[in-house]
């Protein structure tokens, strides 16, 4: 394995890493910013009305894209393993 091909692996896993976790990020980022307009127009600032909509809106949004990203990880394990194997 030569050192491009790993670097080649290591920017495809971090481009997937990005590409899974962004979704959760501005998902999370758009309540917490709703979240926080609310608390600021009523003046009600409770850390626990803070942590409980991003938490139901995270695990959503895991519901609906965890198969989707659990195919995405199986096919770059599966490709990154061939790759390991045509090795000569």
């Amino acid at each position: 394995m030569t050192p491009d091909t790993i670097m080649g692996q290591i920017s495809a896993a971090l481009t997937l890493a990005a590409t899974l976790a962004a979704p959760l990020l501005l998902v999370v980022a758009g309540v917490a910013l709703l979240v926080g307009l609310l608390q600021g127009a009523t003046q009600v600032h409770e850390p626990t009305l803070a942590g409980g909509p991003k938490l139901l809106a995270l695990a959503g949004v895991i519901m609906l894209l965890g198969a989707a990203a659990l195919r995405e990880v199986v096919q770059f394990m599966i490709n990154t393993l061939q790759s390991l194997i045509d090795v000569p």
